[in-house]
């Protein structure tokens, strides 16, 4: 037979009201922080989920403070684009004008001082800082994106000087090919800049060896880079498997042998107008054996071989070429330079069109953060938000039980001494 002592009922009633008083404490808290999970043992399932949707949401907002912080710089890009454009148009506009045959030598060179004006804008234009960082040196932030030498205007051909004034008579690049890029997602990157020998470039270039290429053999392994693609040359290979790797890179560059004369002369070509980046790197030697490279200058776009034949005009080259024919009075000089500035509105517009497409990707990438942010803060909402009217309910619920529970406990606990003495 079971007998129920004493000692049990009190157990039992003790037992009971500490399991109330902490349900109420438990109910308490969350009524006070307004969560519904204080400690990872209450759900730890949900725990799991909810630390998840808060990780998720720290990369979202990092996420998003990198898109704060560039677009500031494309939309600075695609704006200053958009001025070269119209200082372009108005160059094209003087260079159809200077072409008829109707004006002076003195209206010509009037023309010509208005085109140096332009060309001093586009510069200006090109060593844009923004939050002191150069806009247009791709990574090489530090310093000027463009070298400018003035000097005297002088005719190469005659070495006289056709016009007294120090003006831009040299831009030369000093950045980079590459961009800054920002984070827009778990290895998803988005572009910031257009480095300035993409922007700036008018023409497609071509650089042509003249040293002969014929019985050339790689006589080790090697590594040559153009425009930032490394391209690995193995032990025995000729120019024609060079020009084959070269071609089979994805770049916007072509290579091709010339063998009119019998040399195998190595030419490499831009499919889409910019300044090429050639490199021989780890000590490899290729680029330089086949007559492209020069063996002195290390550091790109600059290294090119002295006996080498490089082609290809800048938009500065093209405003000082037109502005030195105004000059001159040089109306076939002034022709050939309405060609240039025709392909250099191109080539901007180009760069419009991809600064533009940039910027709709921001948009989308911003739409597409905010959906997930409210996504992963409802999700965590649904976790550990905390249903008040529920929470209240269930507080009084056990309120009632608790003092339920001390009345009867009151009655049915034996008496003790002192009981007697009231």
């Amino acid at each position: 037979m079971y007998r129920v002592s004493n000692n049990l009922i009190s157990n039992n009633f003790l037992f009971n009201i500490n399991r109330h008083e902490n349900q109420m404490s438990d109910i308490q808290k969350k009524i006070g922080s307004q969560r519904n999970i204080l400690l990872p043992s209450d759900d730890p399932v949900g725990t799991t989920e909810y630390m998840f949707q808060r990780s998720r949401l720290s990369d979202i907002e990092r996420y998003k403070r990198g898109i704060d912080l560039s677009k500031g710089r494309i939309d600075l890009t695609d704006a200053k684009l958009r001025d070269i454009n119209e200082l372009l148009k108005r160059a094209k506009e003087l260079s159809v004008q200077a072409a008829n045959g109707v004006l002076t030598a003195e209206d010509r060179k009037k023309i010509g001082v208005e085109i140096d004006q332009i060309l001093e804008e586009v510069v200006q234009i090109a060593n844009t800082k923004y939050k002191g960082e150069s806009l247009f040196g791709g990574t090489i932030t530090d310093e000027e994106a463009f070298k400018v030498t003035i000097s005297k205007v002088i005719d190469p051909a005659t070495g006289n000087i056709i016009y007294g004034k120090e003006s831009i008579s040299k831009v030369e690049y000093q950045g980079d090919i590459y961009s800054k890029y920002f984070e827009v997602g778990r290895g998803e990157y988005i572009a910031s800049n257009i480095p300035g020998s993409n922007v700036f470039w008018a023409t497609n270039q071509v650089i042509t060896s003249n040293t002969p290429g014929t019985g050339y053999i790689a006589t080790r392994d090697q590594v040559i880079r153009i425009d930032g693609v490394e391209i690995q040359i193995k032990q025995g290979d000729n120019i024609n498997s060079i020009v084959q790797k070269i071609n089979g890179a994805n770049l916007n560059v072509r290579a091709e042998v010339d063998n009119t004369t019998g040399q195998n002369l190595l030419i490499l070509r831009t499919t889409v107008p910019h300044q090429m980046y050639l490199e021989d790197i780890g000590g490899g030697t290729v680029l330089q054996d086949l007559g492209v490279l020069s063996s002195s200058v290390a550091r790109p776009p600059y290294n090119y071989a002295p006996s080498a034949s490089v082609y290809g005009e800048t938009i500065f080259d093209v405003l000082i070429g037109l502005r030195n024919s105004l000059y001159k009075n040089d109306i076939n000089g002034v022709n050939r330079s309405i060609g240039g500035i025709d392909q250099s509105i191109s080539s901007v517009l180009d760069n419009i069109a991809y600064i533009g497409a940039i910027q709709r990707r921001v948009e989308d990438t911003e739409n597409r953060l905010s959906a997930q942010d409210m996504y992963a803060k409802d999700i965590i909402n649904r976790i550990n938000g905390l249903d008040m009217a529920e929470a209240i309910t269930d507080l009084k619920n056990i309120e009632t039980e608790y003092n339920a529970a001390l009345q009867i406990g009151a009655k049915i606990l034996p008496k003790t001494l002192l009981d007697y003495l009231r």
